[in-house]
């Protein structure tokens, strides 16, 4: 089976880099504090030659028992760090996100519809209306390669209005039921070619 890093354990840190986070998951298995120890220094000084550039000694050893989660039980020329919660954001922490039913569309295509329900004048509603009527064309266009009527559209609207929504989409009807960038879609010309026989 190959060993790749998305089935791996995320990287502790990562100027040290894989190989010596694994010497450190095998410290579990070492019963012997004496021998722990030994190993510990040794893990110290190869961590000297990959990352030169750590600020001290201690800095090493502080980085050591970030690599064993803070669980490593070393007679240690330093003191033991205090452990700090990561700053990091984890994907698995983050609110689901809602699904997007039309992803051709967009999530801003239905917040647009939203808000226009909640535009104060009619004429403004029809105007809100038409430019994202416009908008789902070309989006449609865009990403399906598809050209679609202002009937479909009305539908798509209809669908991803919330419920109980009285807007009235008729106003899409009056939509300038073209292709794209305002020509009608025309077919590929046929292409004659001459078979005749020399």
């Amino acid at each position: 089976m190959y060993d790749y890093n998305t089935t791996r354990s995320p990287l502790m840190l990562k100027e040290y880099g894989r190989n010596i986070q694994k010497l450190m998951e095998q410290f579990a298995t070492i019963e012997d504090k004496a021998v722990r120890t030994q190993q510990a220094h040794g893990i110290v000084k190869l961590m000297e030659v990959v990352n030169p550039n750590a600020e001290s000694p201690q800095k090493r050893w502080d980085d050591l028992f970030i690599l064993s989660d803070y669980k490593l039980d070393i007679d240690s020329p330093t003191p033991k760090p205090i452990k700090r919660v990561s700053s990091q954001q984890h994907y698995t922490h983050m609110p689901c996100m809602q699904l997007i039913r039309y992803k051709y569309y967009g999530r801003h295509i239905e917040a647009l519809l939203k808000k226009i329900t909640t535009l104060p004048t009619l004429k403004e509603q029809e105007q809100m209306l038409m430019a994202v009527g416009k908008l789902m064309r070309r989006f449609s266009n865009t990403w399906n390669n598809d050209y679609i009527n202002n009937e479909r559209i009305m539908q798509d609207i209809k669908r991803m209005l919330p419920e109980g929504t009285t807007l009235d989409v008729g106003i899409i009807r009056t939509l300038p039921d073209e292709g794209a960038n305002g020509q009608k879609p025309r077919n590929r010309p046929y292409l004659k070619t001459n078979t005749a026989k020399k």
